[in-house]
């Protein structure tokens, strides 16, 4: 090989490397616990429908494992100045954990749905508890969803189900969101 070939190597070498450095050394210089991790971007998600804001919560120290009824609080608040009402529908929805070799993911199926109407003043907070008339299944990873519900027709359904809550009923997994 020539002088100028192996020059021409690793001059290369050297760009490349310094470019890749120099995209990567601000991850290596934050990645050692300096509190710069990410943390989740919602804590409570919020569901909007109209001016009124849901969030669903768990009464104070509740948890509830398979074959409890459990009680959801639904927050409702009046973000606008004039009187507001919406309705919407709480879905629950049961996904059964499969097993670790099954090739297939888990079946959903509805455990429990009510439509759940508010009416409130400006700028006024509403909290309901509902229980779900459904025992929780075992093993299994449960979402409480809610969508808007049309005034006009409220047999049917409207809008995307926003997951609001999930935990488990499996023995061996919590996880609370």
């Amino acid at each position: 090989m020539k002088a100028e070939h192996i020059k021409t190597i690793f001059t290369t070498a050297a760009v490349t490397a310094a470019i890749t450095l120099a995209g990567f050394w601000p991850t290596f210089l934050n990645g050692a616990g300096d509190g710069n991790a990410v943390a989740p971007g919602i804590k409570t998600p919020k569901f909007l429908s109209g001016p009124v804001e849901f969030s669903v919560t768990l009464p104070e120290g509740k948890s509830y494992a398979a074959g409890d009824e459990p009680t959801f609080n639904f927050v409702a608040v009046n973000t606008s100045d004039q009187p507001a009402a919406a309705t919407v529908e709480a879905v629950m929805m049961s996904t059964a954990i499969p097993p670790r070799l099954a090739r297939q993911p888990g079946r959903q199926s509805i455990v429990w749905r009510e439509p759940l109407t508010v009416v409130l003043g400006p700028h006024e907070t509403q909290t309901v508890a509902k229980q779900a008339q459904a025992e929780l299944p075992g093993n299994s990873k449960i979402e409480v969803y809610l969508h808007t519900v049309p005034a006009e027709n409220p047999s049917i359904a409207g809008g995307s189900l926003i997951s609001m809550y999930a935990f488990s009923t499996a023995t061996d997994v919590q996880t609370n969101r």
